[in-house]
């Protein structure tokens, strides 16, 4: 439960700093929505009246337009009396978790007979396409599409039909290209009496291939003298993303007569970045209120080989840090949008010399004020004087 926020203002013994306020502290919490796993959050920098916005405050742990994780951040800017305190929310928008809606995939295989081994098949049928809830645009990827050519075999076309929240449905079409024997005026039997369907699995979580095994396609037995050719093998080791994989029968007493199997193999990165040299909890002590600090910063590599790309919510060496706890945090993602993090807190501490500041601040606050006082009593001395001077000067001329 978020409390309100407050801008507060400390008693003291001046009655020259009596009206100074604190001018835009926000009254409410400041609330930023994201699909990201953090976003800058800007406000208006809280000013005190008498001071004015070109001097800084003594304090504040945060400044408009850093870089704020999901969650609720606490705000605060101190100056010399005042205390302004308000709440940054940052919230993560809604997750869409319902793939896209696909359109013209048809369910059954589609058998096509041609007159000759050479004959190529071209099909009319319209292209599948989807359409989401969010109502963003759909991208799609295929390994072919309806609107190729056909030779004689079982052909697999694969759709894949992403959301801009990378959920994925998929349109899987076999085409099988047959021919028809001209003297029998019946169809050849197929060659292959089984294809595998495609294959998709996670891949591993330390190397950029992993070993995929799959159930071979099944000749024929009435067919004999047969050359097979294959593009992989059961057992291979397969990259992160699609491979298609063809199989190629011929008959050797026949070679006019061919026929394929393909099918896809997709191997998904579900592994975030490994991350190395996160820091731990980095105090330090400053005598002005804010210091700069200097850290090494993380790395991280990916499973895939691939770059990663790193996000940061403070630099080392850049970034003003205020008395307090402020939250650092990096965040890494792989090609596969897969998202590893490194939080650590950095801690300012007020030193003996900031101590020693404020007492001197105190002192010499103290110091004017009984300064004023007395010049205020003689000064109403002198003039209760000059005017006892003057009464009894004509109180003489009188006589």
């Amino acid at each position: 439960m978020v409390q309100g926020n407050r801008a507060l203002v400390f008693p003291n013994s001046g009655r020259a700093l009596a009206r100074d306020v604190i001018i835009n502290c926000p009254e409410r919490p400041v609330v930023v929505n994201t699909n990201e796993l953090f976003a800058p959050v800007f406000w208006s920098k809280p000013i005190s009246s008498s001071l004015g916005s070109d001097v800084l405050p003594v304090m504040s742990n945060y400044k408009s337009g850093d870089n704020f994780a999901v969650g609720n951040t606490k705000i605060q800017y101190r100056y010399q009396n005042l205390h302004c305190e308000f709440t940054v929310i940052v919230q993560e928008t809604k997750k869409d978790i319902s793939p896209p809606i696909v359109h013209n995939c048809p369910h059954d295989p589609i058998t096509i007979a041609v007159q000759s081994l050479h004959d190529k098949v071209i099909l009319t049928l319209p292209e599948p396409y989807a359409d989401d809830d969010s109502c963003d645009q759909v991208a799609v990827t295929s390994s072919g599409n309806l609107s190729d050519t056909f030779c004689v075999g079982l052909t697999t076309v694969i759709y894949n039909f992403t959301d801009s929240s990378e959920n994925v449905a998929q349109c899987v079409i076999k085409v099988n290209v047959s021919v028809i024997e001209q003297d029998s005026k019946r169809d050849y039997f197929p060659i292959f009496e089984f294809c595998p369907l495609p294959i998709s699995i996670n891949g591993s979580s330390e190397f950029a291939t992993t070993q995929i095994t799959w159930t071979e396609p099944v000749l024929n037995s009435s067919m004999l003298n047969l050359s097979l050719q294959q593009s992989h093998f059961s057992g291979d080791q397969f990259p992160i993303g699609i491979t298609n994989v063809v199989y190629r029968v011929t008959d050797i007493h026949n070679r006019q007569r061919s026929e394929f199997c393909n099918f896809s193999i997709t191997v998904n990165d579900v592994t975030p970045p490994t991350i190395f040299s996160c820091p731990e909890t980095i105090t330090v002590k400053s005598c002005r209120g804010q210091r700069n600090v200097n850290w090494f910063e993380p790395f991280a590599s990916d499973n895939s080989g691939g770059p990663t790309t790193v996000w940061q919510t403070h630099n080392p060496g850049n970034h003003s840090f205020h008395f307090g706890t402020a939250y650092v945090s990096y965040f890494f993602k792989d090609e596969s949008n897969n998202v590893a993090e490194c939080s650590f807190n950095v801690t300012v501490h007020a030193n003996g010399c900031y101590v020693i500041h404020r007492v001197l601040i105190t002192f010499f606050s103290i110091a004017v004020i009984g300064f004023l006082i007395v010049f205020i009593l003689l000064h109403i001395c002198i003039i209760f004087i000059v005017r006892c001077c003057h009464n009894s000067v004509t109180a003489d001329e009188a006589t």
